[in-house]
């Protein structure tokens, strides 16, 4: 996601908490350098999970709406999972 800006977190230059450190800048990288094995439908949900200011990331209920999982791993299919059953969606 790299340093957060205005553009990214409005008010953040504002904020005296983070005033007193010296972040270096760094530049953001694309999201599937680091989770390579995600479709794009992954990397989309992913990405509205990282937003920096909480009031726009993604609600859970509306994640679990994302078609990343699709209609074998939506709401429906992960309610009638059986208690201790592992599954891995990554």
């Amino acid at each position: 996601m790299g340093t957060p800006t205005e553009d990214k977190w409005p008010g953040i230059s504002m904020s005296e908490e983070l005033a007193a450190y010296n972040f270096p800048q760094y530049p953001p990288e694309p999201l599937v350098k680091r989770a390579p094995r995600l479709d794009q439908d992954g990397l989309d949900l992913v990405e509205h999970f990282l937003h920096y200011e909480a009031r726009k990331r993604i609600s859970a209920r509306n994640a679990m709406r994302h078609p990343y999982f699709g209609p074998s791993l939506g709401p429906a299919a992960i309610e009638n999972l059986l208690d201790g059953k592992l599954f891995l969606i990554l």
